[in-house]
């Protein structure tokens, strides 16, 4: 099973609270779960304005929890979770 680790200080948890909100954690889950062809297809099943769908998806790529495929049809960005599971490591 392969794992995504963040690494986080106590005094970083508000930090981690805003990187997996909700959304985010349901965006990861929906793309896990139905596998969307396109960025569009995605924002439908949340019903979700598509702009706001790729600024989390832009967020969540910048630290390395979504990748994107854009090797289909008219290029079209396909989101992709590779990952099974977050793992949260504090240290105190």
């Amino acid at each position: 099973m392969s794992s995504f680790k963040i690494r986080v200080n106590k005094d970083d948890l508000d930090l981690v609270r805003k990187i997996l909100t909700e959304e985010r954690l349901r965006l990861i889950q929906v793309i896990k779960e139905r596998n969307p062809k396109s960025i569009y297809e995605l924002a439908r099943i949340l019903n979700r304005n598509r702009s706001s769908v790729m600024r989390d998806l832009k967020h969540l790529r910048s630290i390395g929890l979504i990748e994107f495929d854009d090797s289909g049809k008219r290029n079209r960005k396909k989101p992709i979770v590779r990952y099974e599971e977050i793992n949260i490591v504090i240290s105190l």
